[in-house]
């Protein structure tokens, strides 16, 4: 016998949770009788539309498929990070329990990974990665479409994805940010943010420098950020600059794929008013989604992230003045755990690139020398940001040998 009666199965799947929405909206009636409504932007057509049932936007046909064992699976998940966020939104102070702390680096990491937007990025990058290989290579070009959708990313292989990331998160701080300003938090279709302040133009939730940020209501936000780097932060901040608000919400316009969506149509006239976070998102959204760099022994394929750009500075995120003096082209997205290999990969950067770019000509002499003290300061970094025992650290004759002995191939396939 089946576990799911058909009849009973959501057809209306959302992928932004309708208990999340809610603390963005109008709230009418009471227990089953409970609407909720919204307000939202669209940018597709230019248009807002107001009070608008959570009920009837943010979802997709069958979204999680027609069987309904993920939808139930998300929705036994959301009542515990309602249950979490709720008593967020309830304290005045950083409260959260162990327990809690786990359940919202988990909410954070679905929300994410479970969007239209993101599900859409990783289709249209096999499609986009198919078309290179189809116009590369002739024996690829009989490529059949059945045979592409056999490698499409399903919404049931991101549970996986998310389980396995929500527990690399671990290391990361959590805070709580309330604004007490006139302007309040909006949100989108893709609410959660993934930033990186130490390298701005990448981002990672497994890399040094992640920087987290999603609104979970018109006057709070939590922060997962990468506390050996982000010095400011504290478990619980409160915000009274109108100009911190508004840089918070211009990431919300960037990142929305569909629509913005706040309370009051007052705060998306707002949003939509500010020029500079629309041409910011102008200029992420027809991003390219494979990147090809030739090599010697043929070429490398890499899928791009969704990866919003720092684009705006947010004060209580700011690096420190050491770190601000590695230049940002030495600046890596370095995974946060150590392993071997990246630490070789480091190694390699500050000892063997500036001899083999000189050895190329490809760079000018005074730019190698600025690239090779900027890798070097990015190593001490490193070392420290590993705690790297000192006894490790020395680099012996033998391993700058072993590094110089890998060749530009290997730093550029990694």
């Amino acid at each position: 016998m089946s576990l799911h009666n058909k009849q009973n199965i959501k057809e209306d799947q959302h992928y932004v949770p309708r208990f999340y929405l809610k603390n963005f909206g109008n709230i009418r009636g009471v227990s089953k009788k409970e609407k909720v409504f919204v307000s939202f932007y669209q940018f597709d057509g230019n248009f807002i539309k107001e009070n608008i049932q959570t009920k009837s936007i943010c979802y997709k046909k069958y979204f999680y498929g027609k069987d309904g064992i993920l939808e139930d699976a998300f929705e036994k998940r959301e009542r515990e990070w309602a249950n979490t966020v709720r008593s967020i939104l309830d304290s005045k102070s950083y409260q959260l329990t162990s327990p809690q702390e786990v359940s919202i680096r988990e909410f954070i990491v679905y929300q994410h990974f479970r969007t239209y937007a993101i599900v859409k990025h990783a289709n249209s990058s096999i499609q986009e990665l198919v078309s290179i290989i189809e116009s590369s290579y002739e024996a690829e070009k009989n490529i059949k479409d059945n045979e592409l959708n056999a490698v499409q990313m399903q919404s049931a292989d991101l549970v996986e994805i998310c389980d396995k990331i929500a527990i690399s998160l671990h290391d990361l701080k959590i805070s709580i940010v309330e604004c007490t300003t006139i302007q309040k938090f909006i949100t989108s279709d893709v609410p959660v943010i993934v930033l990186n302040p130490f390298c701005p133009s990448l981002s990672s939730m497994v890399g040094v420098g992640t920087f987290i940020i999603v609104p979970i209501s018109l006057t709070k936000l939590v922060v997962l950020y990468d506390s050996k780097v982000y010095l400011k932060c504290s478990s619980y901040m409160i915000i009274d600059d109108e100009e911190v608000v508004k840089t918070l919400n211009r990431y919300q316009i960037i990142s929305a794929e569909e629509r913005i969506i706040a309370k009051y149509k007052e705060s998306l006239d707002v949003a939509i008013a500010d020029t500079e976070a629309l041409d910011a998102r102008r200029n992420f959204l027809p991003q390219k989604k494979v990147d090809s760099y030739s090599q010697e022994v043929g070429s490398l394929l890499q899928i791009r992230s969704r990866a919003v750009p720092y684009a705006f500075p947010i004060s209580f995120c700011a690096i420190s003045r050491v770190l601000r003096k590695i230049p940002n082209n030495c600046r890596d997205v370095v995974l946060r755990t150590y392993s071997d290999e990246i630490w070789i990969m480091q190694l390699f950067k500050a000892y063997s690139m500036p001899s083999l770019l000189k050895k190329h000509n490809t760079v000018p002499p005074a730019e190698i020398d600025k690239f090779k003290d900027g890798s070097m300061k990015m190593l001490r970094f490193m070392m420290e940001y590993w705690e790297i025992p000192i006894k490790d650290r020395t680099i012996t004759p033998e391993l700058i040998s072993k590094i110089n002995n890998l060749g530009v191939e290997y730093y550029r396939g990694r």
